[in-house]
């Protein structure tokens, strides 16, 4: 699984002789609501916008509402796919701030079956992500 605060992937991965030969997109699920909390971040840090304000704050209390929504929706997901494809163990790619809201909406059945990896992989395709795979050495 790769996800980012704005999709979520489930990916498969055919290994042979310890290394990936396949790579492929099984289904995914996109937020069409969710703000670019990357872009807010750089605006409240300064570096696009000098104001800070009530207006600021009011903005990312509606953008971490936004992303947790997606987050739990995420997870449901996740568990549907799981149980489904009977998916006993499930890599999840995902940047830290993300990992760290989905982890507080995961099911305890289903955060038995995650290994969380700190990594923004969901822009990527799925021959860019074999490479990633192979580079990382994730065999």
């Amino acid at each position: 699984m790769v996800c980012n605060e704005h999709l979520g992937r489930l990916v498969w991965i055919s290994k042979t002789s310890g290394a990936p030969a396949e790579v492929g997109i099984v289904n995914e699920i996109r937020s069409s609501t969710v703000t670019d909390l990357c872009s807010f971040q750089r605006s409240k840090s300064g570096l696009h916008d000098n104001t800070v304000g009530k207006k600021d704050e009011t903005f990312f209390e509606s953008d971490q509402a936004e992303l947790q929504h997606f987050a739990q929706e995420l997870s449901v997901w996740i568990e549907m796919m799981c149980e489904e494809l009977e998916i006993s163990r499930l890599h999840v790619f995902a940047p830290l701030n993300f990992n760290n809201i989905l982890r507080r909406s995961r099911s305890s059945k289903l955060s038995l079956r995650v290994v969380e990896h700190d990594a923004n992989l969901a822009h990527l395709s799925a021959e860019e992500l074999r490479v990633y795979w192979i580079i990382a050495g994730h065999t």
